[in-house]
C-alpha cells in the first residue's frame, strides 16, 4: 500500500506542473502532502514490522518470576549502595536526640 501512496504522490507532483487553475492546483498540493505523508507513515509501520521481535522470544511468567527472585536475592546480599538505609537510621538517630532533649531529666 506504501508504495501506492508514493506513487500517488508522484503523480500529484508531476501532474502539478501541468495545472493553471489556482484552485485545482491547491488541491493537487493538498493530495501530495496527503499522499506523501501516508507513503512516509507506511514506509516506517513497514521498517518497525521488519525490525520488532518475534512474540515467541517474550518470556514466560516462570521466567520472568525467576529474574525478579535472582534480582531480589541478589538486592538482599548486597550491601545498599544508594544510602537510603543510612539515611532513614541517621534521621532516627536524630529524632531520637531531639526527644532526648525536650524531656525533661528528673
Amino acid at each position: 500500500m506504501r508504495w501506492i501512496f508514493l506513487l500517488g504522490a508522484a503523480a500529484c507532483a508531476a501532474l502539478m506542473f501541468a495545472i493553471d487553475s489556482p484552485g485545482w492546483l491547491a488541491l493537487d498540493i493538498f493530495g501530495l502532502l496527503v499522499f506523501a505523508t501516508l507513503a512516509v507513515f507506511g514506509f516506517a509501520a513497514a521498517r518497525i514490522d521488519e525490525r520488532a521481535g518475534s512474540e515467541g522470544t517474550l518470556l514466560s511468567a516462570a521466567d520472568l518470576a525467576e529474574i525478579r527472585a535472582r534480582a531480589a536475592a541478589k538486592a538482599a546480599s548486597a550491601p545498599s549502595t544508594d544510602g537510603q538505609a543510612d539515611v532513614a537510621g541517621s534521621i532516627a538517630a536524630l529524632r531520637a536526640r531531639a526527644e532526648a532533649r525536650r524531656t525533661p531529666s528528673s
